[in-house]
C-alpha cells in the first residue's frame, strides 16, 4: 500500500496491480497474429502493417517512446467526490520517465487527430504550478473532456479536468 498514490476518502472501487507495457503491447500484437492466422493464414503479416501504421499516425513509436516510460505500478478507482454515476473513473500509472511520457502523449494525441480527421484539439493548462493537458474532441455526440497529467511521478487520467485537478490537490 505504500507504494499507492494519494487517494480518494469516499473510494467506491479500487484496483491496483502491475501491468508490464511493453509486454502487454507485444502480447496484444502476438495474440492478434494467432487469431487472424486461425481464420486468415495469409493476412497475419497485416497486423505488424498496422502497428506501423499507427505509430506513423502517432509521429510516434507507441511501445518504445510511450510505453516503454511507463511503470508496472497501475491503479484504477472510482470516487463520487471525483464524479457521480460512474464518472469519477480515474486512472494513473506510474512513471519512469515523465518528459519522455508527456512527450509522447502529446505527440501521439496531435498526430492519431490529424491523421484520422478527428476534430480535437490539445490544451495545455496550469493548475497549481502543474501542466495539464485537456483533449477537446469536437465530435457529435462525445460528451467527454479527457484530461491527463503527470505529478508526483504517476500519469493521472481522467474523462473529466477535475479528476486530474482533484489528485493534484491532494
Amino acid at each position: 500500500l505504500g507504494d499507492l498514490p494519494s487517494l480518494p476518502q469516499d473510494i467506491s472501487s479500487l484496483w491496483g496491480g502491475h501491468i508490464e507495457w511493453t509486454a502487454l503491447y507485444d502480447t496484444v500484437l502476438k495474440l492478434s497474429e494467432s487469431v487472424i492466422g486461425i481464420f486468415n493464414p495469409d493476412e497475419v503479416e497485416q497486423v505488424a502493417k498496422i502497428a506501423a501504421r499507427i505509430d506513423e499516425a502517432a509521429g510516434i513509436k507507441i511501445r518504445d517512446d510511450l510505453l516503454a516510460h511507463l511503470d508496472s505500478n497501475t491503479v484504477q478507482y472510482t470516487a463520487s467526490s471525483d464524479g457521480v454515476f460512474g464518472l469519477g473513473n480515474v486512472l494513473m500509472v506510474k512513471v519512469k520517465d515523465a518528459k519522455k511520457v508527456g512527450q509522447g502523449l502529446r505527440k501521439a494525441a496531435a498526430g492519431i487527430a490529424k491523421e484520422f480527421n478527428i476534430d480535437m484539439e490539445l490544451k495545455t493548462r496550469k493548475y497549481r504550478e502543474v501542466d495539464v493537458w485537456d483533449l477537446r474532441v469536437r465530435e457529435l455526440g462525445f460528451i467527454h473532456a479527457p484530461t491527463f497529467a503527470i505529478h508526483k511521478d504517476w500519469l493521472i487520467v481522467g474523462y473529466y479536468p477535475q479528476h486530474v485537478h482533484a489528485y493534484i490537490q491532494r
